[in-house]
């Protein structure tokens, strides 16, 4: 049992509470904490019950609460206000939580991409069972060119962030196989992304890319010429007789972030099978 009537000097209340002396007389200077004793050389002394007082402020300054406000209620220590001051700390606790898993989704997706790209051929097709995934896809949009698609996702980008959605930003292409077999430059396509949860799930723009076998075919190089990896696979389902279901789905596994130049590009194509 702690004898409460001991005094404690500054240098052993600082280790008792794992802080120095220039944070101890900080607050003083604050008006937050004051020693309980000064003796008449001026040396400072605290009492065990304020061990309670100290790591007080330590936690409100650590759920960042500022020490002005602090002040306030040591001054007053109201309990209306200490239950209310504590339930607006966590609810942006709460936020933060979000805020962080909201970035460790993006980095276990970003990890999984990284993955892919140690464990593929490119130019081979192959055949994978795929779980079904929320994204978020624009309504169709007609190619000119390179500028207009810039265009097209950066107001695709603006929508998500302006409607809270919390998607991965990586922005790939929805296709059908009509539009990849026409022989002209402009053809119609949606831009889509990934949902990375499903706390929102009332927008427009958000649907389902199926679960289901897909065929999947990865690309290396720019995009000039990523329709022979598209026809690659609609030659292979033709010689295996199998039956493919629209659409198309693209999105670069390396993107332009992560290549040092266009000719290391890694995209992935896929489309859903009978």
């Amino acid at each position: 049992m702690l004898d409460n009537t001991k005094l404690l000097s500054t240098g052993e209340f600082c280790k008792l509470c794992n802080t120095t002396k220039d944070t101890l007389f900080h607050y003083e200077k604050l008006g937050l904490i004051f020693p309980h004793h000064r003796n008449e050389n001026g040396y400072r002394y605290y009492s065990y019950s304020q061990l309670s007082t100290f790591f007080t402020i330590k936690l409100f300054k650590e759920m960042n609460i500022p020490l002005q406000e602090v002040k306030k209620y040591l001054s007053n220590k109201n309990h209306n206000d200490y239950i209310l001051m504590l339930k607006h700390q966590e609810k942006i606790i709460e936020e933060h939580i979000n805020n962080l898993q909201d970035i460790k989704s993006y980095i276990n997706h970003k990890i999984k991409f990284a993955e892919i790209s140690y464990n593929t051929i490119p130019g081979k097709v192959i055949n994978k069972q795929l779980d079904s995934e929320k994204i978020v896809a624009t309504k169709e949009i007609i190619f000119k060119d390179v500028a207009s698609l810039y265009n097209e996702i950066n107001n695709f980008i603006k929508y998500c962030k302006e409607n809270s959605l919390n998607v991965t930003y990586d922005i790939g292409s929805i296709t059908s196989i009509e539009e990849i077999t026409k022989d002209q430059d402009s053809h119609c396509f949606q831009l889509f992304t990934k949902l990375l949860d499903s706390s929102k799930l009332n927008d427009e723009l958000i649907t389902v890319k199926p679960s289901g076998k897909y065929l999947i075919a990865y690309h290396k190089g720019n995009y000039y010429n990523i329709r022979e990896t598209y026809h690659l696979i609609i030659d292979h389902a033709l010689n295996k007789g199998i039956t493919l279901i629209d659409p198309f789905y693209e999105i670069a596994v390396i993107d332009e972030i992560s290549s040092p130049n266009d000719l290391n590009l890694l995209i992935e194509i896929s489309i859903r099978i009978a």
